[in-house]
């Protein structure tokens, strides 16, 4: 079996996620998805350093206030994928993407929520495990948002 461990860090400016529009990926099953800042822990990193790593490689933006959300899991190819999701509220700077990542979006929970996927992905295993689990990540955070705003 396979197991591997990675990091979401969920970032929140003015009330709206940061979704980053995966270019290549490893597994073609996820080529153009919208998905969180993120990605394998090296060994021996903690997961919070980890994500604060993740989410400056990929964004090029300074973390603003960040909390842990949850860890939890999906499958993954012969094994499981073990996630340590972080929020990361008001980040600082402009987005520069890596070359991870075609485009980004700053969206409502309630936009990320509502996109389609075609066939060929929902038919996976794989990938309807990984979306249960990022759906689940997003309502967290939209649960969240009031307490954060408050004021």
């Amino acid at each position: 079996m396979n197991n591997q461990s990675g990091v979401y860090l969920i970032m929140v400016r003015a009330r709206k996620i940061l979704v980053l529009r995966r270019a290549e990926d490893e597994d073609p099953l996820f080529k153009d998805v919208l998905d969180y800042p993120g990605g394998r822990m090296h060994t021996g990193e903690h997961p919070r350093e980890a994500a604060l790593r993740e989410g400056l490689e990929e964004t090029g933006l300074k973390p603003g206030e960040v909390e842990f959300l949850r860890t939890w899991e999906h499958l993954w190819d012969d094994g499981v994928f073990h996630v340590h999701s972080f929020v990361c509220w008001e980040p600082e700077g402009e987005v520069r993407l890596s070359d991870e990542h075609s485009d980004h979006h700053w969206l409502t929970p309630e936009e990320v929520l509502a996109q389609e996927y075609p066939p060929h992905q929902m038919d996976s295993p794989i990938f309807t495990s990984w979306l249960a689990g990022f759906r689940q990540d997003t309502r967290l955070v939209e649960s969240r948002l009031a307490g954060f705003y408050r004021g």
